[in-house]
């Protein structure tokens, strides 16, 4: 894992709140403003890592989505913005990149692209060297 990267993204996060001005829990933003924000930053590739990481912001308590369209810190993410640290999110794979509708080629394509590199982004939040990967996978 490149902890380094993934701090990056998460400041980035953190960041966009408080120049909005949100410091307590239950403060937030329109999703689309946070979406308009990054977009002006970041790669394609980089953007699908950063709503990666806000997703697995809100399935680890940080943030949350009220009506789906506004974001907003919960009491864990006002203290990483009043100070507190943010210990690195726990990611679940398989709830983020499985659906029943998605096939095993799809799976494959997201999960390299949070794990290893591609011709746009030559890193990945949770770097595994290629051939490992495919060693390990079972996806043909």
């Amino acid at each position: 894992m490149k902890q380094e990267i993934l701090e990056s993204y998460i400041t980035y996060i953190f960041d966009f709140f408080q120049k909005s001005r949100c410091f307590k829990a239950g403060q937030g933003n329109m999703l689309r403003n946070f979406r308009f924000a990054a977009e002006k930053q970041f790669t394609r590739n980089q953007l699908g890592i950063l709503y990666f990481l806000v997703n697995t912001l809100i399935d680890n308590g940080y943030l949350y989505l009220k009506d789906r369209d506004f974001i907003a810190l919960t009491e864990n993410g006002a203290d990483v913005i009043n100070g507190g640290e943010c210990v690195i999110p726990k990611i679940s794979l398989e709830r983020t990149i499985y659906e029943k509708e998605t096939s095993r080629s799809d799976i494959y394509e997201q999960l390299w692209n949070i794990i290893g590199s591609n011709k746009e982004n030559d890193y990945a939040p949770l770097y595994v060297d290629g051939p490992l990967f495919y060693k390990r996978s079972s996806i043909n």
